[in-house]
């Protein structure tokens, strides 16, 4: 039997924000010479931004009242790419949701949202340099590079192809 998943957004579920504080933390934010508090900060900060209209949306994936994977859409630049503006990340899901299928649903609600803002075409950084799962759902490769000492694959995905495909 298929689990059935709730994907709702920061917004609708606001006590998420340690949750994903900590998971961002834990992963990423340690390595990166971040503190906790900064993660709170910034999923507090995507929080009102949200609330304000602003381009900055978080998705969240519910099993019941657990919060089980979650995916970010942000403008901020990431390290040399300014003029690449929206950027899906982090992704996340809980180690035992994990082949679950979560977070290809999790990009898939993301990449329908994203034309509601104006969004046009979305970016990530990976460190999978096959592409992976990205790959598999229509991003393509653009270049690699180094982010936070990091070896990173860049991949695009043109949102009017998504719907085309869709």
């Amino acid at each position: 039997m298929t689990r059935q998943f709730t994907i709702a957004t920061l917004e609708d579920y606001p006590a998420a924000v340690p949750v994903l504080a900590r998971w961002c933390y834990d992963e990423w934010g340690r390595a990166d010479g971040f503190t906790l508090q900064h993660e709170l900060d910034r999923f507090e900060h995507a929080l009102c931004a949200t609330r304000a209209n602003a381009l900055l949306l978080v998705l969240i994936a519910l099993d019941g009242d657990a919060v089980v994977a979650c995916v970010q859409l942000k403008t901020e630049p990431v390290f040399d790419f300014p003029e690449n503006t929206c950027w899906l990340g982090p992704l996340y899901v809980a180690a035992a949701y994990r082949g679950n299928h979560l977070a290809e649903h999790l990009i898939d609600a993301l990449v329908h949202r994203a034309p509601q803002y104006g969004v046009t075409q979305l970016h990530l950084q990976t460190e999978v340099f096959t592409g992976g799962l990205y790959a598999r759902l229509g991003w393509k490769p653009m270049l690699r590079a180094v982010n936070h000492g990091v070896d990173v694959l860049v991949m695009r995905r043109d949102l009017v192809d998504a719907f085309m495909l869709s």
